[in-house]
């Protein structure tokens, strides 16, 4: 089931039917969404019968609830001779909210006692409304002779990519030394390190379909014959500046590349921010691991704060100076920040006020040097204080 074309920051529906084709009463014993997004809600169910009014049931939502009974319209041995009931399915109402441009799955989970499908999976997708694209993966450490990267669309709107090249200098820029990516395999004839691009270095992205190898997705190989590449990056560049990474330059998708030497960085936050109240006042805190692997330094020039709705926040908001991150020995981390080889853990703060616009998520980005994401992302999820 797919809720399409909701605008960023509405709340699109839907209907279900369950239509019982049993010849027995079919009994739903639960009825849950599974989903970590928080985005999508099981608002109600009910039945509507002929020339009466709509019945609402309660939803069982744990084991041991009453269940719902849904009338058989055939009976029978074969299931052949109408029951003399007319049909009337069980209408489970579902709405799904889109914080932001893209793509948000989930899946909905019945449980009953069909004594041939106890458990029915049914999968969720919402749209929010507009163009947005996602690399997969984020880096490459190459392994091997080639690695594959794709990009997909995970709006409802086309938007093309106008460039696809390996970025030898890493300025973002295709320059005369940089590698084009065009149609058709590669020989190891014709250098050690090149990539090739089926939909060549320039096609459109339609919007998303769910469809593994579908007109909204597009595959690149990287070829690096004896897994020793260059550092570099492969870069995606779109003319429609609303679309990229996250935190990144407007337009661009941009894939690290190294060898498996090159230095890596993951960032982790342990748990939710935790916030204690003291007269109208809120001051929350968290762990945040920064892991480094590779021989060499990592260098943190930056970083970034990401509201809701995926916008960059301006360095002179309120929430990127209610923001703190200190070290292990309590005093502010300065940038840039240079890691060594091994974990790092900060403790990164948030202080705000009951009256203060409080996003329903934020998301941090972290400019940075080593072959990761780039800027490399992590999630708070939702943070308004209780």
């Amino acid at each position: 089931m797919t809720i399409d074309n909701i605008q960023a920051g509405q709340v699109g529906a839907a209907r279900l039917k369950l239509h019982n084709l049993g010849s027995e009463v079919l009994h739903i014993t639960r009825i849950a969404i599974e989903s970590d997004s928080g985005r999508w809600t099981l608002e109600r169910a009910s039945f509507e019968p002929p020339n009466e009014l709509e019945q609402v049931v309660v939803v069982p939502a744990a084991d041991g609830d009453a269940p719902i009974a849904v009338r058989n319209v055939v009976t029978g041995d074969c299931s052949l001779e109408e029951s003399g009931d007319p049909d009337v399915p069980l209408n489970i109402d579902i709405s799904y909210l889109a914080r932001e441009v893209g793509v948000g799955q989930a899946t909905l989970v019945i449980w009953s006692d069909d004594p041939f499908q106890p458990e029915l999976r049914l999968p969720l997708t919402g749209v929010g409304n507009g163009r947005k694209g996602e690399v997969s993966p984020r880096f490459v450490r190459a392994e091997g002779d080639t690695s594959s990267v794709t990009i997909r669309s995970l709006g409802n709107t086309p938007f093309p990519i106008n460039a696809v090249f390996l970025d030898l200098d890493m300025d973002g820029i295709k320059g005369d030394d940089d590698i084009g990516c065009r149609p058709g395999e590669r020989s190891e004839d014709e250098g050690a390190f090149t990539c090739s691009s089926p939909r060549g270095a320039g096609f459109q992205l339609e919007p998303f379909d769910g469809a593994e190898g579908g007109r909204d997705e597009a595959e690149v190989t990287v070829y690096h014959w004896g897994a020793t590449p260059p550092r570099s990056q492969l870069v995606f560049k779109s003319n429609t500046l609303s679309v990229g990474d996250a935190g990144g330059p407007a337009g661009f998708f941009i894939v690290p590349i190294g060898d498996s030497s090159s230095p890596t960085l993951t960032a982790s936050v342990t748990a939710a921010l935790s916030f204690v109240e003291a007269d109208g006042l809120y001051s929350g805190s968290t762990s945040l691991t920064l892991s480094h692997s590779g021989s060499a330094d990592i260098e943190i020039a930056s970083w970034g704060i990401l509201t809701s709705g995926g916008a960059l926040a301006a360095d002179d908001s309120w929430l990127v100076n209610a923001t703190s991150l200190v070290d292990s020995e309590g005093a502010e981390v300065s940038f840039p920040l240079t890691l060594s080889s091994g974990e790092t853990v900060l403790t990164l703060g948030l202080n705000g006020s009951s009256g203060s616009t409080w996003p329903e998520s934020i998301s941090y980005v972290l400019y940075h040097d080593g072959v990761a994401a780039r800027p490399l992302g992590f999630d708070l999820g939702l943070v308004q204080p209780q």
